[in-house]
């Protein structure tokens, strides 16, 4: 009588954070693969218990593998599993050490670039800011400079200019948060700020709070992860992109299916981009966006770059190729004001500066700024400020 042959449960060990929506997301992901329901799974939840002692232990257990979706757990137990020959596949960790292995291991990266693409993509969609900003966490991590990198790449083809907070690291949320209200404070108003992820995010909230800065009319905010506990219970509550850290999970698990394998031959170490749906949650933190936007951030960013030639409506409607009624129309359902009312704007910023730090004579002025007679901005000044040039002129030089 033939011997039945039973096959060993695969033992797996998963070192994901429970602390957010990133672990719980990824292990649901890891249990969403079919072979995921036959594993024996040991659960490490936190990064102060992953260390060299447990991973010996897993592997005195008979353990086949690793998952592993966490950065700060201490240095030697990344430094203990690369030396050993077991399987490992991590989610999003961007850990030095893990990356020395040759074989036998895979890195599923989320993508990050692709959250930053989104966000910016969403803003300019909102058609009404003059500037752009984003807020990295307080101490650096790779996923934030991807995520900076894919929010800028949108804009550097608008030729639209963003601009990063920094201070230097702090474990004081206090001094941190009064760096941030300065900063947000003057930025050019509206803006609109990406924050690397939603508690970085709740400190801009905090920060805006702080400085007076109206959400979302002055600053218009958006976080990613979606952490509803943050976001659903702040004030005004936090638009956030929600990464398809599921789908990072199930690829994970079919990954270290197969370096599990016998038969998997080299088991050679690969990167695998998990590119699934990066989803908007929309909230009251942003504007709602409108099929007039790109058309207005386009014009926008054409009058910022050029209004110190002293362009007119006209130019405007040149460079977008439509028809001024268009333009006005768009403008009015956008931003709530006139194209021209924005770039007598813009000609009034750059008319204070001008006024402020240079001796000029006021005439050389306005006639650099396109207006061919000096009394008609004069009196625009004296009526849209309360004062005249010179009072302003001699104001700040006091």
């Amino acid at each position: 009588m033939a011997k039945k042959r039973f096959l060993r449960v695969r033992r797996v060990t998963t070192v994901l954070s429970m602390r957010g929506s990133f672990g719980p997301a990824v292990m649901k992901g890891v249990f969403s693969h079919p072979a995921a329901a036959v594993w024996g799974i040991q659960m490490i939840r936190t990064a102060e218990e992953f260390t060299v002692d447990v991973i010996r232990t897993a592997l005195d257990h008979k353990t086949d593998g690793f998952i592993v979706a966490i950065e700060d757990a201490p240095a030697g137990a990344f430094a203990h599993l690369v030396s050993e020959s077991i399987p490992f596949v991590t989610v999003d960790s961007y850990v030095p050490a893990l990356e020395k292995r040759s074989a036998g291991a895979a890195f599923v990266r989320i993508d990050n670039h692709d959250v930053g693409r989104v966000a910016a993509q969403s803003f300019l969609a909102q058609g009404r800011f003059v500037s752009f900003a984003f807020v990295p966490p307080s101490h650096p991590h790779e996923w934030s400079r991807r995520r900076e990198e894919g929010f800028r790449s949108v804009l550097d083809r608008r030729e639209l200019f963003c601009e990063t907070f920094f201070v230097p690291p702090t474990d004081d949320p206090v001094s941190d948060r009064g760096y941030l209200a300065k900063w947000l404070r003057h930025l050019p108003k509206p803006a609109a700020v990406m924050a690397a992820d939603d508690n970085r995010a709740y400190d801009v909230l905090q920060a805006c709070r702080a400085a007076r800065i109206r959400i979302p009319a002055e600053v218009s905010l958006i976080g990613v992860d979606d952490e509803t506990l943050i976001c659903e219970h702040v004030s005004p509550t936090l638009s956030s992109i929600r990464p398809d850290f599921e789908e990072a999970g199930r690829k994970a698990a079919e990954i270290l299916e197969r370096l599990m394998r016998p038969s998997s031959g080299t088991r050679s170490s690969v990167t695998v981009v998990a590119s699934g749906l990066n989803e908007i949650v929309r909230r009251q933190s942003t504007s709602r966006e409108s099929t007039s936007g790109p058309l207005v951030q386009k014009a926008l960013a054409f009058i910022a770059k050029n209004a110190k030639r002293g362009i007119g409506v006209k130019d405007v409607v040149e460079h977008l190729g439509v028809s001024r009624s268009l333009v006005d129309l768009r403008f009015r359902e956008v931003r709530g004001e006139s194209v021209l009312g924005v770039i007598t704007e813009a000609r009034f910023k750059e008319l204070k500066r001008l006024l402020s730090q240079t001796d000029d004579p006021i005439e050389s002025i306005t006639r650099r700024l396109g207006w061919t007679s000096p009394n008609y901005p004069k009196n625009l000044f004296r009526k849209h400020f309360g004062m005249s040039m010179s009072d302003l002129r001699a104001q700040v030089r006091k």
